[in-house]
Formats: C-alpha cells, sequence, structure tokens
C-alpha cells in the first residue's frame, strides 16, 4: 500500500449518516470500511494493518468534508497530504453557482434593458454553466454564449473551471501539471474565494 484514499459516503442522503471509505489508489480494492467519521474510529481501523504498512504510505488522499489531515500527520508519518480533485472540484462548482445566483440578484438593480439581459441569461442555466464544456449541447452553448455575453464575471469564472478541468487531462508529467496548477491557483485567487489550502 502506497497510497491511500479516505472518502466519506452517505448512507441516506439528507439524512447525515455516514460511512468512511478507505481505498487503495493504485489497484482502486476497498481495503477498508468505518462506520463512524470519527478520527479515533478510523485511526483504530488503520493501526490494525500495523506500523510497517502505515510507514510505508507515502500519499494520502483526503476526502475536504471530514478533518483528516491531522489524523494522518500522527498515524502515517511518511504521507504527503493531498485532496481528491473531485472535491476541489465541487468547491469551484459551489462557489461559481454562488456567484451566478449573486449576479442574478446585482441585476435587479439594473435598468430594465440591462436587468432583462443579465437576469435571464443567468435564471435557470446553473448546469449549463456547470456541465463540462465540451459534454454541452448545441443549445446550451448557445445560452452559455448568452452568458458570457451578460457577466463578465461569469465568463472568467467559468472560464477558470475549464483551464482546471482540463489541468488534470491535458497535463505531461506530474512536473508540468504542479507549474500549471500553480498558475492557475494564482489566476483563480480573485474570483474563487475559497482556500484551497488548508
Amino acid at each position: 500500500l502506497r497510497r491511500l484514499g479516505i472518502d466519506e459516503i452517505s448512507l441516506v442522503k439528507g439524512q447525515g449518516k455516514f460511512i468512511v471509505v478507505l481505498v487503495d489508489i493504485d489497484s482502486g480494492k476497498l481495503i477498508g470500511l468505518v462506520k463512524e467519521r470519527k478520527q479515533i474510529e478510523i485511526a483504530n481501523v488503520m493501526k490494525k494493518w500495523g506500523e510497517e504498512i502505515l510507514e510505508r504510505i507515502e500519499e494520502v488522499s483526503i476526502d475536504l468534508t471530514g478533518n483528516y489531515k491531522s489524523l494522518v500527520e500522527k498515524i502515517c508519518p511518511n504521507a504527503v497530504v493531498t485532496v481528491d480533485r473531485f472535491h476541489v472540484t465541487k468547491i469551484i462548482h459551489e462557489e461559481l453557482n454562488q456567484a451566478r445566483i449573486a449576479e442574478k440578484k446585482t441585476a435587479l438593480e439594473l435598468d430594465v434593458e440591462d436587468r432583462k439581459k443579465v437576469f435571464d441569461s443567468l435564471k435557470g442555466n446553473k448546469y449549463t454553466i456547470l456541465k463540462a464544456e465540451d459534454k454541452l449541447t448545441d443549445k446550451q452553448k448557445i445560452k452559455l454564449d448568452t452568458i458570457r455575453e451578460a457577466s463578465p464575471l461569469i465568463a472568467i469564472m467559468h472560464s477558470l473551471k475549464e483551464e482546471f478541468r482540463n489541468l488534470f487531462d491535458t497535463s505531461e508529467d506530474s512536473g508540468t501539471g504542479i507549474l500549471r496548477l500553480l498558475n492557475w491557483l494564482e489566476k483563480a485567487e480573485p474570483y474563487y474565494q475559497k482556500r484551497f489550502i488548508f
């Protein structure tokens, strides 16, 4: 075991009942289930693997919803903590949607013509801006162009969202990927207010 993934899964949607899944990232094999999200419970399951295995773990990818960084630092002394890209994508989507909602509210203060243009383009188009651009239908692409024209802020944030998504698909190696990610973080900071460094 070199790379471990720790993730929370909801048992019953909307009821706050979760289990924690421990996965060997390289093989995709499930190696542990924990009935509770408490750090002590997760630590107890992991400690059963033995100190030798825990010391060999080089990387632990964590779920941002749980506070697992301190746990990993205690029991996997040689591991680097990373964040699952899908959780970062979720944060980007949440912030982009919040910006869309805020832009709609701001549009109500504009003159009638501008208000209609901005408000109408943003209303009901959450999934048009969140969906991967290369997966949009022709109709959705037209809507996206209308949104970009009506809201420069959403246009920039959407472009940054797409750039982040493409980072992982187009980087030739990890060194290039890291440099591109650092560049992206610098560009995104004024627009995406949540911090990705924890």
